[in-house]
């Protein structure tokens, strides 16, 4: 059985201007095509969506005799959207893409600093754990066994930069790996934790009481980068599909140049370099490529282009990756789990959106 790593957006589910409002028809959309693409050992026993025996093995379930596509078992990541990061901007949290350093600039960090990191810790997990709590609810109401999972600070040693250099990511994986071998599809979510801690330069003693904590985003395109990439799950996710406000990945902004941006259908990720090709015959980009088109006054977190840079190391490791809109008919197709074409066919999964995959 294969599993499918969904990332649906933070301003894809809430209503980003807005703090701490939910988009509820478009969690409900979500459910309700998460309920329908999993497995029936993954819902409950009742479940309105049921399809098929619980634990029915593959080799008695004969995919071209009976018409149905193959049902996958699913990882769901979801951002922060507007439950987050209002705080985390207020507080100057963001990301790092690098294990805290006492190398790093510390010239205006002091205890009154860290004192404020803090507190934009736990009030923006406070907000982020409420929209995970709303998701796992739209999940159970529709069927879904489904449990959210908190990355930060209740993972040891998952700091907010993703590195495993302490076992974090590993810790966070086998839970992820214990809730699918139960029968539950876990829900994690963006997060704001722990950047390492630093020694107070006034400090002569050394006294470790004296220790200033930094802080950090882990978000959830971070997130999908060191699950899927991970040895632990990486030759079980057959793709990841990212879920955002917008189309996909355009040749430039659509919402600058509406009448010039076309929306690259497929990106081919060299495995050595990791350079990017345009699989693109009808339009004039010469490579170009923009990620622009999903940002919002509040995001910490990089936007699409956050995506796009996640996704290709995601790609680089072997896993194809889908970019569409969420609530569209191309969301609905790359979460159930079809083929992927090949573009030479001229015939793709999605009647829109961007596939990005390893060049062969």
């Amino acid at each position: 059985m294969k599993i499918i790593l969904v990332k649906v957006g933070g301003s894809s589910i809430t209503v980003k201007k807005d703090l701490e409002t939910l988009d509820r028809d478009a969690l409900k959309w979500f459910s309700k095509t998460v309920a329908t693409s999993i497995h029936d050992s993954y819902t409950h026993y009742d479940s309105p969506h049921k399809q098929h025996t619980p634990c029915k093995e593959k080799e008695e379930d004969n995919d071209e005799e009976d018409g149905h596509e193959e049902i996958y078992s699913m990882i769901i990541v979801h951002g922060a959207g507007s439950f987050g990061h209002h705080s985390a901007k207020a507080y100057g949290l963001r990301g790092h893409d690098h294990p805290p350093s006492d190398t790093d600039d510390l010239r205006a960090f002091n205890q009154d600093h860290s004192r404020k990191m803090m507190s934009g810790l736990v009030k923006t997990r406070h907000s982020v754990k409420k929209l995970n709590s709303a998701v796992v609810s739209h999940l159970l109401d529709e069927g879904v066994n489904a449990v959210g999972i908190s990355p930060c600070m209740n993972i040891p040693n998952l700091l907010a930069h993703g590195g495993d250099e302490k076992g974090g990511v590993t810790i966070l994986v086998q839970a992820i790996l214990q809730s699918l071998t139960a029968g539950i599809i876990p829900v994690i979510h963006g997060d704001a934790g722990l950047y390492g801690y630093y020694k107070d330069q006034y400090d002569k003693l050394d006294d470790p009481c004296k220790k200033m904590a930094s802080a950090g985003i882990l978000g959830g395109d971070r997130l999908v980068e060191i699950i899927a990439s991970h040895k632990d799950l990486c030759t079980s996710i057959e793709r990841v599909v990212f879920l955002t406000d917008v189309k996909g990945v355009y040749t430039k902004d659509p919402k600058v140049y509406a009448n010039e941006a076309v929306l690259v259908r497929e990106i081919l990720v060299d495995p050595i370099t990791g350079s990017l090709k345009i699989d693109h015959d009808d339009d004039d980009s010469n490579g170009n490529i923009s990620a622009s088109g999903s940002t919002h006054d509040h995001d910490v977190t990089g936007g699409l282009e956050t995506k796009l840079d996640a996704a290709v190391n995601v790609a680089k490791v072997g896993i194809p990756v889908i970019i569409t809109q969420c609530g569209s008919v191309s969301a609905e197709q790359a979460v159930k789990g079809g083929m992927i074409q090949c573009t030479s066919c001229n015939d793709y999964l999605t009647s829109e959106g961007t596939i990005i995959r390893i060049k062969q």
